[in-house]
């Protein structure tokens, strides 16, 4: 339960369990009172989501600012997709909150495991400093938040009604979203901090094995090490695959809205360079969302790393090793090859930074025609 203790304050915020001592390998139980208390809220959220959507286009003078056709559609398919990741992702929470609980007796199965690989103080250490490092997120988004709304109100007389009633509607709709990719990318972390210590774990492995076969010593029982760490492995192909199938739907939509709010983003700073036309406000609000996505998929780049712990394997001399050593060690190759630690949504495409560079190319490529469009209206006018 070392996950659930440093990771406390963010474990009550985000998960609706209860931890039963005597739970044997299961401790994690699920709140009754807190599990109603979700369904409740994203019963409500869903129902104002369809209200949103029934009643859009009767209100829409309120929050889609009167600027040209192409201004409005663009606006429109922002909302759109936000609203639609909004739905999903509430819905897919509401479907599948029951297995977070399998998640976390995962990461119990798994700790058990690790205390026979590595030393426990080890996985403390590391568990500590991902949880530094996600507290510094959570401070800078609510930092940038806070900002955002100060710089917003500060502004609200030079500003369009319509386009404050954007924003604030744009941020309700994105707090769904936010949250769940929260929730996400502290399961990876913790993820992450398992394949630290198996990593380290089987590079220690292997350099016992290197130095006591180069002296002629008896090895002993290794494989016994070894099967403990294909035995974590498994485990944590089986953590990675819960959070994989409980976040992939939500997952999909979050890369869909990502994608085309940086299209709009980068539609709305060509426009105000073209007409010279300023909205400051305008463009700042979908900051947070900005970094949130990008810490997520900076901490995927960082489980992918962790991953790729073969090389000691390889590197290993085995010629004075046992034979049960030597079929441990190539079991772990193959496993290790078979690699599964990817977020992708549906095949359609993979959470990494070459999305994220594919996303920009394929915006600005998509405004550059628009900017054509463009000029010429400008010059006919």
């Amino acid at each position: 339960m070392e996950a659930m203790q440093h990771f406390k304050m963010f474990f009550d915020f985000f998960c609706h369990h209860r931890v039963d001592a005597n739970g044997g390998p299961n401790p994690f139980k699920i709140n009754t009172f807190k599990q109603r208390l979700c369904i409740l809220k994203m019963i409500l959220i869903l129902i104002m989501c369809l209200l949103s959507a029934a009643y859009a286009v009767s209100f829409a003078d309120l929050f889609i600012p009167n600027h040209s056709c192409v201004n409005r559609l663009v606006n429109w398919m922002f909302l759109c997709t936000s609203l639609a990741a909004c739905f999903v992702v509430t819905w897919e929470k509401l479907a599948v909150g029951r297995e977070d609980v399998h998640l976390w007796n995962t990461f119990n199965e798994i700790e058990i495991q690790i205390t026979d690989i590595a030393d426990k103080r080890v996985l403390q250490k590391i568990l500590t400093k991902y949880n530094r490092l996600y507290s510094v997120l959570c401070c800078i988004l609510l930092t940038v938040e806070c900002s955002i709304v100060l710089l917003i109100s500060a502004d609200s007389k030079n500003t369009k009604t319509s386009t404050i009633g954007f924003i604030i509607l744009f941020q309700i709709m994105s707090v769904v979203d936010i949250y769940r990719q929260l929730q996400m990318t502290m399961y990876i972390r913790i993820l992450t901090s398992y394949l630290r210590i198996l990593k380290l774990g089987i590079k220690q492995s292997c350099i016992l094995i290197h130095k006591l076969g180069n002296h002629g010593l008896c090895i002993g029982n290794m494989d016994v090490e070894l099967r403990k760490a294909c035995s974590c492995y498994f485990l944590c192909m089986k953590a990675f695959l819960q959070i994989q199938n409980q976040f992939s739907w939500g997952l999909f939509m979050i890369c869909l809205k990502f994608s085309i709010v940086l299209w709009n983003e980068t539609y709305w700073i060509v426009f105000r360079a073209f007409m010279e036309t300023s909205f400051k406000t305008y463009c700042l609000h979908v900051i947070p969302y900005f970094i949130v996505f990008l810490y997520f998929t900076w901490s995927c780049e960082w489980l992918y790393a962790e991953v790729n712990f073969s090389q000691p394997l390889y590197t290993t001399d085995l010629q004075n090793a046992p034979k049960a050593t030597r079929l441990r060690i190539t079991h772990l190759q193959l496993l290790l090859d078979y690699n599964v630690f990817f977020f992708h949504t549906f095949g359609v495409c993979r959470v990494c930074y070459k999305l994220v560079v594919q996303y920009i190319i394929s915006g600005i490529t998509r405004v550059s025609f628009i900017a054509e469009i463009l000029v010429d209206y400008s010059r006919d006018n």
